[in-house]
């Protein structure tokens, strides 16, 4: 007869502290579809209105532009992820945005077909 145990080690951190961020605090609405934080330390925050960037003391906001081609697809995220070269790509409810976090220059990937109704759920990096 082989007896087997699994030993399974939980240690918790005591001092681990919150904050609530508001639209007071500059996030761009209350809903917040999806959050990642990429490599250099900034949290993602993908709103129903807007793409919010915190680095703990301010936010950038991207949202879309119909005057700008620096602009992000559309408003309501859906789904943000970071690849290898540290791009954010950003799923939004009619495309999809790749940030260029080393020159902040967004190119977009428009899913607008008349004949289909294209929607993101989530994103996959490989």
């Amino acid at each position: 007869m082989i007896i087997t145990t699994n030993i399974v080690y939980v240690s918790a951190y005591t001092n681990i502290n919150f904050k609530n961020i508001t639209s007071e605090d500059g996030l761009s609405q209350g809903t917040v579809e999806t959050i990642i934080q990429d490599d250099k330390g900034y949290m993602w925050l993908g709103t129903n209105d807007g793409l919010c960037r915190y680095n703990g003391y301010e936010f950038k906001i991207y949202k879309h532009d119909e005057e700008s081609k620096n602009s992000i697809t559309n408003n309501y995220i859906v789904d943000i992820k970071q690849d290898k070269s540290g791009n954010i790509w950003v799923g939004t409810a009619n495309g999809l945005s790749k940030i260029d976090t080393k020159t902040d220059t967004i190119t977009n990937y428009n899913m607008n077909d008349e004949e289909k109704n294209y929607h993101i759920i989530t994103l996959e990096i490989y």
